[in-house]
């Protein structure tokens, strides 16, 4: 089977990602740190966390939606670009929190930024909160993912219910 197409990739084509793992689910399906629905961030944090490294991969949308596999969403019909994935979290149980004055990060918060014109990917990013830190496909330093970003970034900032 072909893999599937995705526009955050780089020209070049990167390795294959490893194979979504996570701890053993228990009773009902849910594990420690399962959220509403039976969401598992903890699960969701393991895959992100242990697949991210140092620098970005191009492949912040592929690293998190395999983040919420791990964490027994299912994925089906997700978008390509990290940019569409707004409506998609929200048809999945997710809530916008974000922006907003006085946010605080929670594990699992997830951030979908847009596009910022001759400064970032067209494809937009995406990233979790792991409860430290921001991750992506990369450790980021901050919520932002790049330094385009930074500069004026249309964003919005989900958390599951």
């Amino acid at each position: 089977m072909p893999p599937e197409p995705r526009s955050d990739q780089p020209h070049s084509a990167p390795a294959p990602a490893p194979p979504v793992s996570g701890p053993t689910p228990g009773p009902g399906g849910a594990s420690p740190g399962a959220g509403a629905g039976g969401f598992r961030v903890d699960d969701a944090i393991a895959q992100l966390d242990g697949h991210a490294t140092k620098a970005s991969r191009h492949v912040c949308a592929l690293a998190i939606r395999q983040a919420l596999e791990a964490g027994g969403l299912d994925t089906s019909g997700h978008p390509v670009d990290a940019k569409d994935y707004g409506p998609f979290l929200q048809s999945h149980g997710f809530v916008r929190v974000g922006p907003a004055n006085g946010y605080q990060p929670a594990r699992g918060d997830i951030i979908v930024l847009q596009p910022v014109a001759g400064l970032t990917s067209p494809s937009g990013h995406i990233a979790m909160f792991d409860g430290t830190r921001w991750v992506s496909d990369f450790f980021q330093r901050d919520q932002w993912g790049g330094p385009g970003y930074r500069k004026r970034a249309a964003y919005e900032i989900f958390r599951r219910r």
